[in-house]
């Protein structure tokens, strides 16, 4: 899954540094930062992540990397 953030530099690290504690998400890559072309106070970056386990009615599951469906894990 690629994710766009967007913000001052201090706003997308603070979101960078909230994704990466979010259990069942793994950033896989970040881009360089680039400027934005309508507010170049701004900048923009991308994320490549991959969502490695689900909460479901409270079952966690574990997703499966190349079909995205979901299998139980054993407690």
């Amino acid at each position: 899954m690629n994710i766009r953030l967007m913000g001052d530099g201090n706003q997308v690290a603070a979101a960078v540094a909230v994704l990466e504690t979010l259990p069942g998400l793994r950033i896989a890559s970040v881009s360089r930062p680039y400027a934005n072309r309508r507010d170049p106070e701004q900048m923009r970056i991308y994320l490549d992540v991959e969502i490695t386990a689900v909460t479901v009615g409270g079952d966690q599951r574990a997703v499966e990397a190349n079909t995205g469906e979901a299998s139980d894990i054993a407690a």
